[in-house]
């Protein structure tokens, strides 16, 4: 019974061994499962692409703007301060102030005003009166060539160099304003400034496209 149970287990033994030695088996088993790995690896690869594109196009969908706060005096219907969004226009501040009084100066307007100019935080807008004399403010921009956008002079900050910039602002009255400022704080509004002794509004209505307090 043993001889005839060895000779029956004999060719199922070798039968196994041909299998798991067999090298076109090992070749198809080892491709099968380098199959499987890649499938796996395409379809993570495609999931992962997917959750990418997502979340770049919620970031270009919800852009974030800023505040900018701009100052608008002058003949316009509101003067005063505006918040407005980073990119914004000059015609978009104006719009806002309620737009242009009848008394505005048109020629000026026309001439020097780029409704279309982008907006800065803090920038400072004068609309001159059509009543009024703009031929120092021209002047002035001149002879430090200067353009409209430029920089203002920050009354609360400003050296008495810088003060001196102004026109009809001398060394007295310079150190004036700095007296005023530190026995007084800050300006809170430019038309603060009159406050100073020797400030008139003639000079003040001069100077007020020129400076800020921001």
């Amino acid at each position: 019974m043993s001889e005839l149970d060895g000779f029956i287990d004999r060719p199922s033994k070798v039968f196994l061994k041909d299998i798991i030695f067999n090298p076109a088996i090992i070749i198809f088993v080892l491709g099968t499962l380098i199959l499987i790995i890649v499938i796996i690896l395409y379809f993570k690869y495609q999931i992962t692409e997917k959750e990418i594109n997502v979340i770049e196009t919620n970031k270009s969908t919800y852009s974030i703007t800023k505040d900018i706060y701009i100052d608008i005096s002058g003949a316009v219907k509101v003067p005063g301060v505006y918040k407005l969004q980073e990119g914004d226009r000059v015609q978009d501040g104006l719009i806002k102030a309620g737009n242009l009084l009848g008394t505005a100066h048109v020629e000026w307007i026309q001439k020097q005003l780029n409704l279309a100019a982008t907006l800065s935080d803090g920038q400072k807008i004068y609309i001159p009166f059509e009543s009024e004399s703009i031929t120092n403010l021209q002047d002035y921009i001149t002879k430090n060539n200067l353009s409209i956008n430029s920089k203002l002079i920050n009354i609360n900050q400003a050296t008495e160099k810088d003060l001196e910039k102004l026109p009809r602002i001398g060394a007295v009255t310079a150190q004036k304003i700095i007296n005023y400022r530190q026995e007084n704080g800050n300006f809170n509004s430019v038309s603060d400034i009159k406050n100073v002794s020797g400030i008139s509004d003639t000079i003040f209505s001069e100077i007020e496209p020129l400076i800020t307090v921001n």
